[in-house]
């Protein structure tokens, strides 16, 4: 996967026999388009040679990159000069809604921080008096939000009518919420109009902050927010503040980090996060995350560890969980020159149960336009499937569109692309161990081209080749064939016209 505007390193690796040392031109494409090309020495026979390129995408969906090195003369074969990979391009700009409580050393690390991102687009709006910020008035739809940050809102300058329009809001327009408690969050108006929108809960309010350790739960481990960082390397950054509240999570929620306070480890939740009817939440509980930000210089292995967790953060709550009625998707993006291609497909009705019976109809669309129609087989439990068999080279679009009884139920759309090369051309030296493995259990002998001579005595030597005579016996009954009949009626009638002829009776 890759994103629109943003690098992709691309590796591509060049072995050869034959040819060491020799010069050659390795090309990058995409599609048709070369992006970019690079001078190679072809390393020793059978070694392999790394080449690094990279491009820029600048338009979204499936695209088919090929990489191509320069043909010699006397090659066995060309096709294996050239392999094709499949990389998924997404549009990641996301566009968010910062309201923070008061200006606050964490609201410049946060300011920071998304200044950085040129995917990110921030409306940022600070709480200057109650009903007013100062940059301006809040808007008045989140049409085009696709998260709402809290950080440290509401503070105590923040008046629960404009509290609660932001709440209803994002309830509303399903906006997704992250929110970063602050130490001046009025925690009176986060057990208000924030409570339905937040992942936590808080049972009992308290004033004051302890310093705190960012403890990794088990479920944390393996969450997509933080499984990119060393488990560890979380212990190393400097304490967050942690409010003396009670905090619960909803029980829909996940629990991704605790506290540890005096090297204690507690159960109260430090980082949270919920998945409620295809929208998501998380909580911070930590205040002072400036900390993290500007970490000093013996810290530097850990210094991208908030950068990191706040881009996850807004990643995984902007990611629009899949509740389409009708999924199709290829068994992959990339299929080998001669391999079959596979659909596999599943049906839903409006919650979200699965559709049996349902009519699925696939129209692929070739390279020269040509539509192809298919009809996906039913398995049952809504799962269906589809053998498109063998296509040539190239990209292919395709609609899927499943109905019942002549009532639509949905649609879907989707590509995949075919390569060039097969898996027979990727290695075309004979695999002598597998073949030797294979003579041994079966009870055979292997030959290279060497010892092709050897083979007529080695089968003569072979006690199981013994000489079978065998004495098939058939009788035909000719009077029972047409042809026969046929002749003895055609000989019978020149007799008669040779004896009418000669005038014998």
């Amino acid at each position: 996967v890759a994103y629109v505007g943003r690098e992709v390193p691309v590796q591509v690796r060049v072995r050869g026999e034959g040819y060491a040392g020799q010069r050659a031109t390795l090309t990058l494409f995409d599609g048709d388009r070369r992006l970019s090309s690079e001078s190679v020495t072809l390393p020793e026979d059978n070694a392999e040679l790394p080449i690094d390129l990279s491009f820029v995408p600048d338009v979204e969906g499936l695209r088919r990159l090929s990489a191509s090195v320069t043909n010699f003369d006397g090659e066995v074969t060309l096709a294996n000069n050239r392999i094709s990979a499949a990389v998924r391009v997404l549009t990641r700009r996301q566009r968010l809604l910062l309201v923070s409580g008061s200006p606050s050393p964490d609201l410049a690390a946060l300011r920071q921080l998304l200044g950085t991102d040129d995917q990110t687009e921030v409306q940022a709006f600070t709480q200057q008096a109650p009903g007013r910020f100062y940059e301006g008035a809040l808007p008045d739809t989140f049409d085009e939000i696709d998260a709402l940050v809290l950080a440290g809102y509401p503070g105590p300058d923040a008046d629960p009518s404009t509290v609660r329009q932001l709440a209803e809001q994002a309830e509303a327009q399903r906006v997704p919420v992250l929110f970063l408690l602050g130490r001046q969050t009025d925690l009176r108006l986060v057990t208000g109009p924030l409570a339905d929108i937040l992942p936590v809960r808080l049972e009992t309010p308290r004033t004051g902050f302890v310093e705190a350790q960012f403890d990794l739960s088990s479920a944390g481990r393996v969450h997509p927010v933080l499984n990119r960082n060393e488990p560890t390397g979380w212990r190393r950054l400097p304490p967050l503040q942690y409010s003396g509240s009670t905090w619960a999570p909803t029980p829909d929620a996940r629990v991704l980090a605790t506290v540890e306070v005096q090297g204690v480890p507690l159960d109260d939740p430090m980082l949270v996060v919920r998945s409620r009817n295809g929208v998501r939440s998380a909580a911070l509980l930590g205040a002072g995350v400036w900390r993290w930000k500007n970490v000093p210089e013996d810290l530097a292995a850990v210094e991208t560890f908030f950068p990191d967790l706040f881009s996850n953060l807004v990643e995984w709550v902007t990611t629009q969980e899949d509740r389409r009625p009708v999924r199709i998707r290829p068994v992959r993006d990339l299929f080998g020159g001669g391999e079959r291609i596979q659909l596999t497909g599943q049906v839903y009705d409006e919650s979200l149960n699965p559709v049996d019976g349902a009519s699925v109809q696939i129209q692929v669309t070739q390279p020269d336009g040509t539509a192809l129609d298919y009809q996906m087989e039913a398995l049952g439990n809504g799962r269906y499937v589809l053998d498109a068999g063998q296509l040539p080279e190239g990209a292919y679009p395709f609609t899927a569109t499943a109905s019942r009884d002549g009532e639509t139920l949905g649609s879907d759309r989707g590509q995949f692309a075919v390569g060039a090369l097969t898996l027979e051309f990727q290695e075309t030296r004979a695999d002598a161990p597998l073949m030797r493995q294979i003579a041994r259990r079966s009870q055979g002998r292997f030959f290279t081209a060497s010892e092709a001579s050897q083979l007529p005595a080695a089968l003569a030597d072979d006690g199981r080749l013994t000489p079978v005579v065998r004495t098939e016996t058939r009788e035909d009954e000719l009077y029972r064939r047409a042809w026969f009949l046929a002749l003895i009626v055609t000989l019978l009638a020149a007799e008669w016209f040779l004896r009418k002829r000669s005038g014998m009776v």
